[in-house]
C-alpha cells in the first residue's frame, strides 16, 4: 500500500507541475537516453506489479508535441500491453469461457464510448485536451492514493 500510494503522489506532482510549466517557445522537450531508460524500466515494472500505467501515461504527455501524437503513442502501448496480456491470461487460465461471453456482451459499450470519445475529441482544443489528460491524471493519482490508504 506505501508503494502505491507513493506512486498516487509521483502522479499527482508530475501532472502539477505540467499544469504549471511554462514552455519556452523553442524548448526541445525529448528525454534523454538514460531518462528515458530509467522511467521506462520504473513504469514498466509499477504496470507490471499493479496494473497502473498512469506513469507511462504522464511521460507520453510531457514528451509528444501534439495530441495526435499523444494517442498514437498510447494506442501503441496498450496494444502491445494487451497482447501480451491477452496471451499471459489465456496460457495461465485466467481468460475462461465465462470471461470470453462477457466480453461479447459489452463490446457494445466499448464501441459506443470509443465513438463518442472520436466525437467529443473532434470539438476539443489542443489545450483543452492537455488540460483534459492532466485533470484525469491528477484524478487517478489521487484516487490511487485514496485507494491505499483505504485498503492498508
Amino acid at each position: 500500500w506505501i508503494l502505491r500510494f507513493l506512486l498516487g503522489l509521483v502522479v499527482i506532482g508530475m501532472s502539477l507541475e505540467m499544469l504549471f510549466r511554462k514552455p519556452a517557445q523553442n524548448e526541445i522537450k525529448k528525454s534523454g537516453p538514460i531518462s528515458l531508460l530509467a522511467f521506462g524500466v520504473i513504469s514498466g515494472i509499477l504496470t507490471g506489479l499493479y496494473g497502473i500505467s498512469a506513469l507511462l501515461v504522464t511521460f507520453f504527455s510531457r514528451n509528444t508535441e501534439s495530441r495526435s501524437e499523444f494517442r498514437a503513442n498510447i494506442c501503441c502501448l496498450f496494444l502491445v500491453d494487451n497482447i501480451f496480456r491477452l496471451i499471459l491470461y489465456w496460457y495461465t487460465g485466467i481468460l475462461t469461457k465465462e470471461i470470453l461471453l462477457m466480453t461479447v456482451y459489452l463490446a457494445p459499450a466499448v464501441g459506443l464510448g470509443m465513438l463518442l470519445g472520436i466525437k467529443v475529441d473532434a470539438r476539443m482544443s489542443e489545450e483543452t485536451a492537455k488540460k483534459s489528460v492532466i485533470g484525469l491524471l491528477m484524478g487517478s493519482g489521487t484516487i490511487l492514493c485514496i485507494k491505499s490508504l483505504l485498503s492498508r
